[in-house]
């Protein structure tokens, strides 16, 4: 499956540069594509901390966690926001 494909790619990028932003970003989508909303969370979090003024970033995170929620799996994942927006102190949902 191409989706499949491409987040092979885009977890090789990331691998390869931990401050490559765009490939968090395509890997989200990408994990989203394949009916995978934690690990898109995960990823899309990754995004948000490195682009924290990027409101892009932020709004695909919180589909990703529309996605998680309606599969129930909300209540595996805690998160934190980046320390500059809140101390670093844990977010429940």
């Amino acid at each position: 499956m191409l989706a499949e494909q491409a987040a092979a790619r885009f977890r090789a990028a990331v691998e390869t540069d931990k401050a490559n932003s765009q490939a968090y970003r395509w890997l989200g989508r990408a994990s989203l594509l394949l009916d995978d909303p934690e690990a898109a969370v995960l990823t899309f979090s990754a995004y948000a901390r490195l682009r924290p003024k990027n409101p892009l970033g932020w709004w695909e995170l919180g589909l990703a966690y529309e996605r998680l929620g309606t599969e129930g799996g909300v209540g595996r994942l805690r998160w934190r926001l980046p320390r500059d927006l809140d101390g670093g102190g844990p977010v429940g949902i």
